[in-house]
């Protein structure tokens, strides 16, 4: 939760095999939700990721509703050479509420691996008309042109719509911009109020975070130890796990989609309340799905 900025945000991963997550994000102006269901392929000295994510977001006033798919992501120099990235293909946005359309291409490295980052698109109308072109480099800048006159622009106008900021990156070993930076943040108030299975007590990832590869390293191998023996304890009783704060909906693509279904924010708030007048509070955000499991990041000490 960001008070300054008025949104909150939860994600859940709703299923181990195959791995997805799913996310809900809010605030008085917009709705964001999302689900990612990865698929990676070795290439050699590459990495090839698909995070088959879809998204949705849906604009209070306006009452707008965009869908939207992600392009692929490749890793380069995976075992050998100074390791990059790039992102390639297709970006679809659809508004559901009018028809209008979005499609934007990431350009491919080069064949002797030049990167070039770029980006091109064409903003179309319901009926399938070409309003405004897009241009830019996706980790620098994205440009505008009309290509028809519209209620708001006239035609030939051109306008950046983003510039990444000069301050976007932390100085740290991971390159994480300030807002990725952000989410690990944790006090000791804040530690009290989270739920057990909360990322940000995850003990390989706060080891890493200090540089510390080998305890990191072992809490990651007894985490994944713990995850197989939960695994085999459902097979033998014959139990289906089942997602905390998200459930399934039919989505636009003819699949479904993992949408929160409430409780989450209400739970943390009460636990909040009970803190801090001395109630027990051990069972909000606490259940029996996580006590002890391996997603029980509280019992690891390490």
């Amino acid at each position: 939760m960001d008070e300054k900025g008025g949104w909150k945000y939860l994600a859940e991963q709703v299923s181990h095999h195959p791995p997805i997550s799913a996310t809900h994000a809010d605030s008085n102006n917009w709705v964001f939700y999302q689900n990612s269901n990865p698929e990676t392929s070795l290439l050699g000295n590459q990495l090839e990721i698909d995070t088959r994510g879809k998204s949705h977001v849906y604009f209070n006033r306006l009452k707008d509703h965009y869908f939207y798919t992600n392009p692929k992501t490749r890793v380069h120099n995976l075992l050998i050479g100074k390791m990059w990235m790039e992102h390639h293909g297709d970006l679809n946005i659809s508004n559901l509420k009018n028809g209008d359309s979005c499609h934007i291409k990431f350009k491919k490295c080069g064949f002797f691996g030049s990167v070039d980052y770029k980006v091109e698109g064409i903003v179309s109308d319901s009926e399938g008309n070409e309003i405004i072109s897009l241009r830019g480099e996706w980790n620098e800048y994205l440009e505008a042109t009309w290509l028809r006159e519209t209620r708001d622009s006239p035609q030939g106008k051109t306008e950046v719509l983003w510039r990444i900021s000069d301050d976007n990156f932390v100085n740290n070993r991971y390159h994480m911009t300030k807002f990725a930076a952000s989410l690990s943040n944790m006090d000791d108030e804040m530690k009290m109020i989270l739920p057990p299975n909360d990322s940000r007590l995850r003990p390989d990832r706060i080891s890493l975070e200090k540089g510390d590869n080998d305890t990191a390293t072992r809490a990651k191998k007894l985490l994944e130890e713990r995850q197989r023996n939960d695994k085999k304890i459902r097979v033998e009783n014959n139990d289906e796990y089942t997602p905390q704060f998200f459930h399934k909906i039919p989505d636009e693509d003819g699949t479904f989609t993992w949408v929160y279904c409430g409780d989450y924010w209400e739970q943390r708030e009460n636990k909040t309340k009970g803190i801090a007048i001395g109630e027990d509070v051990s069972e909000l955000l606490n259940g029996g799905s996580i006590r002890n499991t391996a997603a029980d990041f509280n019992s690891y000490g390490i």
